[in-house]
């Protein structure tokens, strides 16, 4: 019950930040905890926008719908309920021409998140999203796997 309380309240609250004049940004959380404090989305969003502005340069003709969306995951909060926070964010973002970024402060948990949600996408709507993820370089590799076979497009940024 707890936890379909979490869920209610994450998607209750996306909420839209100021960024590029052209873009949106939104962010998704399963607590409040990154909407009230959101130094860690605005310090990820430059990384995620350069990423972007690189990728539109590089791409013949971008039909993104102009959105960005943090999807923010709490290690402080149980895997399961992670795994079905971000399984409920990528149904909803699945369909859309749209950026989304996974961000957690640990990337090593943020990587078994996204390894036990994305096998379950391999068959689904995921091709219009392109995933970008900011963290360690040594972690590209298996974040690329993980978004391939989901069917997604990917981009990586350094964090350091």
């Amino acid at each position: 019950m707890e936890a379909n309380q979490q869920r209610a309240v994450a998607f209750a609250s996306v909420q839209p930040v100021n960024c590029h004049p052209e873009w949106r940004l939104r962010h998704m959380t399963l607590n409040g905890r990154f909407n009230n404090n959101n130094q860690l989305g605005t310090s990820i969003y430059p990384l995620v926008w350069h990423v972007v502005q690189e990728h539109l340069q590089t791409s013949s003709g971008s039909d993104m719908d102009h959105r960005i969306t943090l999807v923010h995951i709490d290690p402080s909060i149980s895997m399961t309920t992670n795994c079905q926070f971000v399984r409920e964010a990528l149904e909803k973002l699945s369909g859309h021409h749209e950026v989304w970024a996974p961000v957690c402060s640990n990337h090593m948990y943020l990587l078994h998140c996204l390894g036990q949600v994305l096998a379950d996408f391999r068959h689904s709507p995921l091709s219009t999203l392109m995933m970008v993820v900011v963290g360690d370089h040594g972690n590209e590799p298996a974040f690329r796997r993980l978004s391939e076979k989901a069917g997604m497009e990917f981009c990586f940024q350094s964090s350091f």
